[in-house]
């Protein structure tokens, strides 16, 4: 789709934003970066300034998840909104998702289900068989423990398994309420931003932190943030252009908050804040830009940014890479540390090789598994 500032007769199908591509590549190099850094930095690296400061810094990349699921909740519900009045669109709809999202995830909990059946067998046999199948229905995230040990080398899928929820869920809850009122569609969104935001701070000042940041309930702000602005644009999208002083000046408030608490805090506090408010100042000021560029014109400079070739090959291996970049990041993070470097110089190194890596087995994986099977969508489900 050519960027416009008024919304197109559909908000999603038959269109492309390149600006929303950019938006995922950054996304997950976003996660990748902050991955790198977090699982290199040590207590030590707390009284020396600088790298303390990056560090800090590179926490902002754990914010990339919610930028993802903002994507998510805008492209979802374009399709939904569009596809309203089509035949059997329930059955297509779950067709194509499954087609994206099952093949490759599956694939990747088999190798490492065979990794698993590898190991020796322990008293914690059934337990481990227990996770697995959390993770094989997509329930990792409610009900997997803090990960350890194998385990690591999934626990960043709790946000594929908040996804998956998502797109479970939402096309029975959103055509039910759109069909009959598109104020109660809007309504609902509301109320499930700000219930989820009151969670997650509610859980993390209880001290349930790792439950506050992976429970769907506590993390479905972002997702419905994206959904309300596919709503509102698909009515009001020609007057949003009214509001790009308010858009901008919210966007750069809570940035700034965002950013003023993460560094005045002590380390630990910090991590704290990001969960219990970070997030939600994050979210509002990713869905402000988010908004920004929706209405703005093709000659936009962060458009044309956001539209240069390594974004948009970025998120077309995106999914790829954010399943395989985590396991990747844990073996050579491990294999740095052996090598006893200071932190930055460290850090260096597991990011390019993670990157490099990444890159290249996701690109096998979208040449060769991934693309033959997206084939097939416009075969068994096509949209119109």
């Amino acid at each position: 789709m050519s960027d416009s500032q008024s919304p197109p007769q559909n908000i999603v199908v038959g269109h492309h934003y390149d600006f929303i591509d950019g938006l995922r590549g950054l996304a997950v190099l976003l996660v990748i970066w902050f991955h790198a850094s977090v699982f290199l930095f040590s207590a030590s690296e707390e009284n020396q300034f600088y790298h303390e400061l990056y560090y800090r810094l590179s926490l902002i990349g754990q914010t990339g998840v919610d930028l993802f699921f903002i994507i998510s909740g805008f492209l979802i519900t374009g399709i939904l909104i569009d596809t309203k009045d089509v035949e059997n669109r329930f059955r297509r709809f779950y067709i194509r998702r499954s087609l994206r999202i099952f093949p490759l995830y599956y694939g990747f909990l088999f190798l490492m289900g065979a990794v698993l059946l590898l190991q020796p067998l322990s008293e914690d046999w059934g337990s481990d068989v227990g996770r697995f199948f959390y993770h094989s229905v997509y329930l990792q995230n409610w009900f997997s423990p803090a990960s350890d040990g194998f385990w690591l080398l999934l626990s960043h899928t709790w946000s594929l398994a908040i996804e998956e929820q998502f797109y479970l869920l939402w096309p029975l809850i959103f055509w039910f309420l759109y069909k009959r009122s598109y104020v109660s569609t809007i309504g609902f969104c509301l109320v499930l931003i700000i219930i989820s935001m009151y969670l997650r701070f509610d859980l993390a000042e209880r001290g349930y932190h790792n439950f506050a940041y992976r429970a769907t309930i506590s993390h479905f702000d972002s997702i419905a943030m994206g959904a309300l602005c596919s709503l509102l644009f698909c009515k009001y999208g020609q007057v949003f252009s009214r509001f790009k002083l308010i858009l901008s000046l919210v966007a750069l408030l809570s940035i700034a908050v965002f950013l003023l608490c993460l560094f005045s805090y002590d380390l630990k506090k910090s991590h704290l804040f990001l969960i219990s408010n970070g997030l939600t100042f994050m979210n509002v000021a990713y869905i402000c830009v988010f908004m920004l560029l929706l209405i703005s014109s093709s000659e936009n400079v962060v458009k044309k940014f956001l539209a240069k070739p390594f974004f948009i090959f970025t998120a077309r291996i995106s999914y790829g890479m954010y399943i395989f970049h985590f396991p990747i990041c844990v073996f050579i993070s491990v294999w740095v540390q052996s090598l006893d470097y200071e932190y930055l110089y460290g850090h260096f190194i597991a990011l390019t090789l993670t990157l490099c890596l990444s890159y290249l087995v996701s690109w096998l994986s979208y040449k060769y598994f991934e693309e033959p099977i997206l084939k097939l969508k416009d075969r068994y489900a096509p949209v119109m």
